[in-house]
């Protein structure tokens, strides 16, 4: 009985020299990419669209997106899978076929949303799922990108002449529009000729003037102006954001009766400030 325990004593020991001197294989997580594949991905994975857009503008409703190949090989035509958030809507993405040639290295193709509603902010994750098509683990390739918009519908409720400090003097013909999705903004479409609206928010309760003439206060946020070819960029912000004291923005005016408008606006770069003044609106 001792002689067979002995014998059994030493083949369990053999066993366990066995396993512990065995060399391990490395462990690799997913697969090898398919030696075919074409490895697709996008150069970038945030597109960025206007991110508030225009429902009336046809041209905003689309994004163009550019994608790029490894295996130049063949012609294909690469399946694309689109993701949308909120993911309880209706679908309102459509993609066109995303296209390379023969010997394409780049190409691109077009995701619209005509019917998006107004005052829903979107996302849309764009992806390339199949293995074939992308490279599933290789760090430098990419295939996934994603877009968020929303769309602001706006409506023009008055022209009328600028009486600015800024372009010292007055500025005819300008614009003056009311968004119809959030009913406290406003907007000046490019006064200063930089293709920068200017746009303001009204806020608080209507007051009365001495005159008994209704007004709402308004606010002017940082907005960037233009480039300076010395000073860098130019800003603008009212002296609220200036002064760090929101009561300054009661020097702020908007009047619905007649659209008229005085906003206080200090100019500025990173070096300094230009200085500030009245932009005054009068409609015709």
């Amino acid at each position: 009985m001792k002689k067979y325990s002995y014998i059994f004593a030493l083949c369990v020991a053999a066993t366990l020299l066995f396993s512990c001197t065995k060399k391990e294989e490395a462990y690799i997580p997913g697969e090898p990419d398919q030696s075919s594949g074409y490895q697709v991905s996008f150069p970038e994975q945030k597109i960025v669209p206007s991110y508030e857009i225009d429902p009336s503008d046809p041209t905003a409703s689309t994004v163009t997106i550019t994608a790029t190949r490894k295996n130049t090989t063949d012609a294909i035509t690469v399946p694309i899978v689109i993701e949308q958030v909120p993911f309880d809507a209706p679908q309102v993405f459509q993609a066109t076929d995303l296209v390379f040639e023969a010997g394409q290295e780049t190409a691109t193709f077009q995701v619209s949303f005509p019917d998006a509603e107004v005052g829903v902010e979107y996302t849309c994750h764009i992806m390339i799922d199949d293995p074939k098509y992308a490279s599933m683990y290789a760090s430098d390739s990419k295939p996934f990108a994603s877009f968020t918009f929303l769309k602001v519908k706006w409506e023009t409720i008055a022209t009328g002449t600028l009486d600015s400090w800024w372009m010292e003097g007055l500025v005819p013909d300008v614009t003056l529009q009311h968004c119809e999705t959030f009913p406290e903004r406003y907007r000046f479409v490019d006064p200063f000729g930089y293709g920068v609206d200017l746009l303001f928010t009204t806020y608080g309760e209507e007051k009365e003037d001495e005159d008994g003439d209704k007004y709402y206060n308004c606010r002017v946020a940082p907005t960037f102006a233009y480039v300076h070819k010395s000073y860098g960029n130019v800003q603008f912000r009212d002296l609220g954001y200036w002064q760090g004291d929101d009561s300054l923005g009661s020097m702020n005016k908007y009047y619905p009766g007649d659209n008229y408008t005085v906003l206080n606006l200090q100019w500025y770069v990173s070096a300094g400030s230009f200085g500030w003044g009245p932009e005054k609106f009068v409609a015709d």
